[in-house]
């Protein structure tokens, strides 16, 4: 969540688009499986104090809306609308739903899965590769809790406030290759290798743009160019690479 640090039960998930959803699936690992939470049945209830994943969406770190829509272990959501007033203060439109959102949920002997498919256009989003979206994947677990305090917090993006804070969001990238990419917040340290480039305004920039990810035959192709430029009398050779990995 803050840290960075690997959490005691793993959560992974994936994410895909068509012309009129977006999609995520996501899998939350649990060696507490009969200690689940999952008090909460009704929609727009308190979701947020049951084992749930959350997930946060925006046009911009500085957009005019966020959205947030939480969904536990039985698919109960809890969704509602952020903005932003003229004196900057945070407003939550709590009456809001995400009419046309579809949910799933599967409890099995190993931890839990939730799907998720979002309409776009209830987020104002139009579809088209190279599109970028703002966001985070977040998770509450309470399965070995305490009482009301959650025993973990997760997030995609490492955060220093809370879940919905914009500036913490990571970068979701839309494209049109069987593939994915995507991209942590470069205002945090990213967790992997980082690949940097070379540019007139600032010698060493984080460039998550110059990577390409595609599905080429059953193997992920990762592709990486950095341009040649010339920088205080200094001449910073361009540089390309290529790493493929076999798909699972």
């Amino acid at each position: 969540w803050r840290t960075g640090v690997k959490p005691k039960a793993p959560t992974t998930f994936r994410m895909g688009y068509d012309d009129t959803f977006l999609y995520f699936h996501v899998r939350c690992d649990d060696p507490n499986v009969r200690n689940i939470r999952a008090a909460c049945k009704e929609r727009d209830g308190a979701v947020y104090q049951d084992d749930c994943v959350e997930v946060h969406l925006s046009t911009g770190r500085e957009g005019q809306y966020r959205y947030q829509i939480l969904v536990n272990s039985l698919g109960v959501v809890q969704d509602f609308r952020h903005s932003v007033n003229e004196a900057g203060a945070d407003l939550n439109d709590l009456s809001w739903n995400c009419e046309g959102l579809v949910t799933a949920a599967k409890v099995d002997e190993k931890g839990y899965s939730i799907e998720v498919k979002i309409p776009l256009a209830k987020i104002g989003v139009s579809p088209k590769s190279g599109e970028a979206l703002y966001g985070n994947l977040c998770r509450e677990k309470y399965s070995n809790a305490d009482g009301g305090t959650p025993e973990e917090l997760q997030a995609w993006s490492t955060t220093q406030g809370a879940f919905a804070d914009a500036k913490y969001f990571g970068r979701m990238l839309l494209v049109a290759e069987d593939g994915w990419a995507l991209f942590p917040n470069p205002e945090v340290p990213p967790p992997g290798p980082v690949l940097y480039k070379v540019d007139d305004e600032n010698p060493w920039t984080l460039a998550p743009e110059a990577i390409r990810v595609t599905v080429e035959q059953g193997r992920l192709r990762y592709e990486m160019s950095c341009p040649k430029v010339s920088h205080k009398g200094r001449t910073y050779g361009g540089f390309g690479a290529m790493m493929e990995a076999p798909v699972d």
